[in-house]
This record gives structure tokens, C-alpha cells and sequence, in this order.
């Protein structure tokens, strides 16, 4: 029993057993036996498939040194052996050499410089290409992203970084906030001072709120007078603390070297969303609309943080209606009618008189007191 457990013996070479009935300790059983081990065929084979494959290997290796050496030879050490030999024998012969063998040398150095002359040409060529077309690639780029007139981000570059914020922010923790900025009564100073001058109005609001804002934070004309901010793991806190250094830095600049010698005031509306799915995420842009419009009715508070009863009130959407009528009818537009309405004696039915009512009309309809009112104080 005790022989079967050797696998890799050969059995045939076992010695020194005791009797069957002889008893002895196992550890001195070991020292007793002599035995030899048998080869193990597969090692073997393993052992002549390695020595096989290097010797390949080896002869392959030597192949492609000897193909390489016989390349290297023949395109170019050849004939430069070939031109130092000449050069030599040149050097050697003096003022006798023939001048059918200088003209052959001069031939081959003219055609080793010419080579050389077209590849470092080839080169220079192709790094002005690269560059050409690096600095093309930047100009579309900037013409399809980049607002001609300010230098912000334009709508299509907001879409894109919108689309990817919400392809990579459901995946994280973050707080995100959305501001929205809007000059009041652009279209009166546009309409008082001209064109050329709301578009510097423009530009100016577009540096200002841009130096204002924190490193890395990108600035979007959203369209007209309409700016956007989106701040990544900004809190409530920190986007008022950013808000207010945006309408610090308005107040200060000096609007009257542009021409504007009216008071330049700009509208925020706040927006912060912790979930960052993207349901929750696209309902920023239309909650910090809410909230900015809020802000242009509010003669004080020019900051305006989102708040959910805003969206049962009607009174923000009417604003910028009642701002722009209120605006037009300032400048004299045909936007205001009037209307005369009678008062009658109650007591006998008798009209007494006519009363001149003035109202302002626009695309949607009659605007009454109570709309434009508000606006004006």
C-alpha cells in the first residue's frame, strides 16, 4: 500500500524494505529505502518545445539583423563609402585628377544637399500646416460658440454645456446654481442714447459680470441684454456672495464714459438645485426667469432667490410685459389709447360728464393700472 503513493518513482528500483513482519518507526522507514525518480514526460517535452522555440527565434532574430545590416548597406553606407573613396582618391591624384570624376563627386554632394534642403522644407511646410490648421479649428470654434459682439459664451455653447452637465452631474454629489441677469429699462437707455450705445451698454456688462464671477465660472449672453451664470458646487450662500460682487462692480463703473448718464441697474434671479437629476436640473433656467422678474418689480431687493410660490403667481410672467409697454409709452410710442367712460347722475339716469381714462395697449391686449403702475413708481 505504502508504494502506491509514488507517482513519480519507479518502482522497480525500490531496495531496502524490511519483512512483512518486521515492524519499524516511519522515521526510520524513509532512511532505509533506495529508490530512483522517474523522468516526468512532460517536463521533458516542455523543456524541447523552449529550446526549440528559442533556437527559432535566435535564427529569425539573425535573419532580420542580416536584412536590416544589408538595407542600412545598400541605401546608405555604400554611398557614402563610394564618395570617400572618391573624395579620397581626389585628395591622393592633386592637380591632375580627370574632371569627369570631380564633377561626378560635386554631383553627389549637390544631390545629398538637395535631398536635404527638400525634407527640412517638407518639415517646415508641414509644422505651418499643423499650425494653420490648428488656428483655423479655434476660429470656427470661436465663431460657433463665442458671442461676436461681447466675447461670452453664446446660446449654442450654453446648449452644449447644459446637455453635458446633465449627461455627468446625475452621477454626482453637487450643488449646482443657476443665475440669470437682465439690464431694467435696457430698451429705454437703447432708445434714448442709440444703438451704438446700448451695444458698448452691452459689452461693458459682459466684462463686468465676467471679472466679477469666480475663476473658471463661464458667462452666457443668453440673448439681447440677457446674461447666465452657472456655478458648480456653489450653495445658496456662495451664489448670493457672487451675485452681489456682480451688482457691487456695476454700481461702481462709470457708465457716463460710455454716454449713459442714467443710473445702469441690473436684475438677478437665483436659482439652486441639489439633486442633480436631470429633471430637477432643467427646471433651474425657468425658476431663476421667475425669480429674476421678480427682481425687476422689486425697487430694492435686485436679487431674488427662486422660491416655489412664484409659480402661482401670474404678477412676474406680466412684468416684463407691463416693463416693456411702460417703456414704449415713455417714448411716446402709439402704444397708449384713450378711453372715455360716462358718469351718470344715479338719482335721474342724467349723464353729467365724460371721464378720460388713458390706457396702454400692446400685441396682447388692454394693460390697466394696476399693471403698469407698479412698473412706473
Amino acid at each position: 500500500l505504502l508504494l502506491s503513493h509514488f507517482s513519480a518513482l519507479d518502482t522497480g528500483t525500490l531496495a531496502g524494505l524490511p519483512g512483512p513482519d518486521t515492524r519499524w518507526p516511519a522515521e526510520r522507514l524513509m532512511g532505509l529505502l533506495a529508490y530512483s525518480a522517474q523522468p516526468n514526460p512532460a517536463a521533458t517535452k516542455l523543456e524541447s518545445v523552449v529550446l526549440n522555440a528559442m533556437v527559432e527565434f535566435g535564427v529569425v532574430l539573425g535573419v532580420l539583423l542580416v536584412l536590416v545590416y544589408v538595407g542600412i548597406s545598400r541605401l546608405l553606407i555604400r554611398p557614402l563609402q563610394q564618395m570617400s573613396r572618391q573624395v579620397a582618391k581626389l585628395s591622393v591624384a592633386g592637380p591632375g585628377v580627370q574632371e569627369d570624376q570631380v564633377d561626378l563627386v560635386d554631383s553627389r554632394l549637390a544631390e545629398f544637399n538637395s535631398l536635404a534642403d527638400v525634407l527640412h522644407r517638407y518639415h517646415q511646410d508641414l509644422a505651418s500646416a499643423n499650425r494653420d490648421l490648428d488656428e483655423t479649428h479655434q476660429e470656427l470654434w470661436n465663431l460657433a460658440h463665442i458671442d461676436a459682439m461681447t466675447g461670452a459664451h453664446n446660446r449654442r455653447a450654453f446648449d452644449r454645456d447644459w446637455r453635458a452637465l446633465l449627461e455627468t452631474a446625475q452621477d454626482r454629489r453637487m450643488s449646482v446654481a443657476f443665475l440669470l441677469f437682465d439690464c431694467d429699462f435696457f430698451k429705454a437707455i437703447n432708445d434714448t442714447y442709440g444703438h451704438t450705445t446700448g451695444d458698448r451698454l452691452v459689452q461693458t456688462l459682459a466684462r463686468v459680470l465676467q471679472q466679477a464671477l469666480r475663476k473658471g465660472d463661464k458667462l452666457y449672453r443668453l440673448g439681447g441684454d440677457e446674461f447666465a451664470a452657472v456655478l458648480i458646487n456653489a450653495d445658496r450662500h456662495q451664489a448670493q456672495q457672487a451675485a452681489e460682487r456682480c451688482l457691487a462692480q456695476i454700481a461702481q463703473f462709470p457708465f457716463h464714459d460710455i454716454g449713459i448718464k442714467d443710473p445702469v441697474k441690473v436684475s438677478v434671479g437665483l436659482s439652486i438645485c441639489d439633486d442633480t437629476r436631470p429633471d430637477h436640473l432643467n427646471q433651474l433656467p425657468r425658476q431663476a426667469d421667475l425669480a429674476m422678474y421678480q427682481a425687476k418689480c422689486d425697487r430694492h431687493r435686485k436679487i431674488v432667490h427662486y422660491d416655489p410660490s412664484m409659480d402661482r403667481q401670474t404678477g412676474s410672467l406680466i412684468s416684463s410685459r407691463a416693463v416693456n409697454a411702460a417703456v414704449e409709452a415713455a417714448h411716446g410710442s402709439d402704444v397708449m389709447e384713450m378711453h372715455y367712460q360716462p358718469i351718470v347722475n344715479a338719482s335721474n339716469g342724467r349723464l353729467v360728464h365724460y371721464e378720460s381714462l388713458v390706457r396702454v395697449r400692446d400685441a396682447q391686449g388692454l394693460l390697466f393700472p394696476d399693471d403698469i403702475l407698479p412698473v412706473i413708481d
